[in-house]
């Protein structure tokens, strides 16, 4: 099957030579909040009531966690970890903290309090009265700058700040880590604590930068557009191409096939994911896509340039709720490919989708489209 998303018009089911038309909602471009995403589970699964969940974060927070006054400390990655307190580690992985709060790989974050990003796994632990007293003066550390690690441990220091805000802090979480689209709240807020991170050359001052302006943000956003707009405007360039039709997207089964000119910005995630969210196949829907194939015309109209990546939740291998994504290996696919379509070594591991990428073409590819490639890749299970 294979679907197609073509500006205001609809989307068209292709079943061999015979074309079904399936319409689909076409909200305006500017207004992120009404993605079929959104609507059809809440943002993320999250209550979607801000003003319940407000009414909510008092009682859900126990009183050892309303008393919390913990501490935050900044370990860069392979440092060890020395603390004269029991220690939280959020997000990232510190060996040898007293309690994982983390999704990355290999973590032994409680099965209790469990969930796809950091960040929620943080607000499961405030609601926990099990972890309360052992952990009321806890360290918190992190290795890493990122939305989810500033989420995540914002929500252990402030947590009943956190707890008023608990589905915008989660949302951003999942744009920040997977490149979702939740809501626009969401993309501009987790835009604005990156612009941060890139201000600084050192993640313990950007942290530091982050808690100290984040009350406000969460109060009035709308404050620091200085951070946030230019990544705002290029994400929502890229929705706008896709309305156009400039930009494309094409599902052959499980994998999905982003066609982009050679003029065009490279498609932001959070394009792609709301795009993949209006045809059904996120990550949170039943036939969640399980590759992602980007094609990219070269100035030849018959040649492309191909990256082939998972989608943006792709790299946590411990997921909740979200649809486990096939592992694979960047070099072996690649070796792979080149086999069966005699590219010599044309298709080399790595990317420029970072921590989902698994391979791409090294110069541009003739007589093999990306049909071709995601339907090999689709049969053969890579």
């Amino acid at each position: 099957f294979y679907f197609r998303i073509l500006g205001e018009m609809s989307t068209s089911l292709l079943i061999r030579s015979t074309v079904v038309t399936v319409p689909v909602s076409r909200s305006p471009v500017s207004s992120w909040d009404s993605c079929s995403c959104s609507r059809r589970r809440g943002v993320l699964g999250v209550a979607s009531s801000s003003s319940s969940l407000k009414a909510s974060a008092s009682s859900s927070l126990s009183s050892s966690h309303a008393e919390a006054r913990r501490s935050f400390m900044f370990v860069p990655y392979g440092a060890p970890l020395q603390a004269s307190v029991p220690t939280i580690t959020c997000d990232g992985l510190v060996p040898g903290a007293a309690l994982q709060l983390t999704h990355w790989t290999n973590n032994d974050t409680p099965e209790e309090l469990y969930a796809d990003t950091s960040t929620e796994i943080a607000f499961n632990f405030l609601k926990s009265s099990k972890y309360a007293e052992r952990y009321e003066k806890a360290g918190v550390v992190n290795n890493h700058y990122d939305g989810d690690g500033v989420f995540s441990a914002f929500a252990l220091l402030e947590p009943e700040k956190a707890l008023q805000h608990e589905e915008l802090l989660t949302a951003a979480a999942a744009v920040g880590d997977f490149g979702e689209s939740p809501s626009e709240e969401a993309v501009k807020l987790n835009a604005a604590i990156e612009t941060i991170g890139a201000q600084h050359d050192d993640d313990e001052m950007a942290y530091e930068h982050a808690f100290r302006l984040l009350p406000e943000m969460l109060d009035n956003l709308d404050a620091f557009s200085d951070l946030y707009e230019a990544s705002w405007d290029a994400i929502n360039d890229g929705y706008r191409a896709l309305h156009s039709g400039k930009v494309t997207i094409e599902l052959c089964g499980d994998v999905a096939i982003v066609r982009e000119p050679c003029d065009a910005a490279r498609l932001a995630p959070e394009a792609l994911h709301r795009g993949l969210c209006e045809m059904g196949a996120d990550g949170l829907s039943a036939k969640a896509c399980q590759r992602v194939v980007r094609a990219r015309r070269t100035s030849h109209s018959d040649e492309y340039l191909m990256e082939v990546e998972k989608p943006g939740h792709g790299w946590v291998k411990r997921l909740a709720r979200r649809q486990t994504i096939m592992d694979a290996d960047g070099g072996e696919m690649a070796e792979t490919l080149n086999r069966a379509f005699d590219l010599g070594d044309t298709f080399q591991p790595g990317g420029e989708g970072g921590l989902v990428a698994l391979c791409k073409t090294a110069t541009g590819v003739r007589g093999v489209t990306p049909l071709d490639v995601a339907d090999f890749i689709r049969e053969h299970k890579l």
